[in-house]
């Protein structure tokens, strides 16, 4: 046992309930949250506050832009229909790590910044992540399954 009374084995898997966090969080390497192994970085992402922006598009000049933009990007959705919620931010989890798509922001697997996020899918179960080089112009979008979302994060309504 360490100073604290946590052994060794405990400081490295840690189990998170009711999103508290116990003081001795910065002495960690990894926590697992529900199975999940948790980096740092992840630990940042979560404890990073939600700021709700009303519906935009990165670089699109005005409104009327933005909107052409993102009906254009939804011809890309494998022929699913546009739900009529804008997402701002997805929070899930891939591969067993925390990741974290935000309209405007850069994708968190490095493909780019995400322009816009459709979803849910009323056919396949699932949100799609659109970059410039993922579902914009070129490739499909980022697929994400709806058993992997931890989170959904709208735009302001307007």
């Amino acid at each position: 046992m360490t100073a604290q009374g946590v052994s060794p084995e405990s400081q490295q898997t840690f189990i998170l309930r009711a999103g508290l966090l116990a003081a001795a969080v910065p002495q960690l390497t990894r926590l697992t949250f529900y199975g999940v192994v948790m980096t740092h970085n992840d630990q940042y992402l979560l404890s990073k506050p939600f700021t709700p922006r009303p519906f935009f598009i990165p670089g699109a000049p005005d409104q009327e832009a933005a909107e052409i933009i993102y009906e254009g990007a939804a011809k890309n959705l494998h022929g699913e229909t546009v739900p009529a919620a804008r997402i701002q931010r997805l929070d899930y989890t891939h591969e067993r790590r925390t990741l974290r798509a935000e309209v405007g922001q850069p994708e968190p697997r490095g493909e780019g910044i995400v322009m816009a996020i459709y979803g849910p899918s009323s056919l396949r179960n699932l949100y799609y992540v659109v970059t410039l080089n993922r579902g914009m112009y070129a490739a499909d979008p980022i697929m994400v399954g709806l058993d992997e979302v931890n989170r959904v994060h709208a735009f302001l309504a307007e």
